[in-house]
């Protein structure tokens, strides 16, 4: 795991060489579409992800240095 400046941002990049997964495949509970993809959308920022069965992981995500939000937005 490193975390870096970035092109006016941060990334965050995770690596594994485990087992890997089928991001395809369906899951139960949220997964990363729902939960960490679209957080990353939701600051303006984006998300990777690279992974197949057998081939590890590895994610990189990246948000802008500073988020603004307006008027009474809670920020999670």
């Amino acid at each position: 795991m490193s975390v870096l400046p970035a092109h006016g941002g941060v990334l965050v990049t995770v690596v594994d060489d485990g087992c890997g997964f089928d991001p395809g495949q369906a899951r139960t509970g949220l997964g990363l579409r729902q939960s960490v993809l679209a957080r990353m959308r939701e600051v303006a920022g984006s998300a990777t992800l690279d992974t197949a069965p057998g081939r590890g992981t590895h994610i990189e995500l990246w948000a802008p240095a500073a988020v603004s939000c307006r008027a009474g937005q809670e920020v999670s």
